[in-house]
């Protein structure tokens, strides 16, 4: 979720006007929280005002929103923000990427082993006989 996104502000806006935006969205969405759409909305609105409405935190998302390596690193960001702990529910998905991910090895592998194959029949020098320059 982009932060700046959900608030309707660009990235180089003040804070007073992150502050204004957040008053006016609320205000907007809270008068209609039965609907489960509008709370979900309205709980992504409280969490990006409460990462850009700190100087800090701030810093530090745009850090990791511009995506460069050297920015996350000087960000000293711990890595269990980036791999959070699961949540309840959440185990069907890992072992459906789990299963993923072994079949993609399998195929990786089946797919060498072809590869192989066909350079050792066809007379060309097969790959484990190719040397390293």
């Amino acid at each position: 979720m982009d932060h700046y996104a959900a608030l309707g502000v660009r990235p180089n806006s003040p804070t007073d006007e992150i502050n204004d935006q957040f008053r006016m969205l609320s205000r907007l969405y809270q008068s209609n929280e039965d609907d489960e759409r509008t709370e979900r909305r309205l709980l992504e609105i409280r969490e990006a005002y409460d990462v850009l409405s700190d100087p800090g935190k701030r810093l530090r998302y745009d850090r990791l929103r511009s995506g460069s390596v050297v920015a996350i690193a000087e960000a000293e960001i711990p890595a269990a923000e980036f791999m959070p702990a699961p949540k309840q529910g959440d185990y069907a998905l890992s072992r459906r990427f789990a299963v993923y991910a072994m079949a993609f090895v399998l195929l990786t592998a089946c797919l060498v082993v072809a590869i192989r194959r066909g350079f050792e029949t066809s007379g060309r020098a097969s790959v484990s006989q190719v040397s390293p320059r």
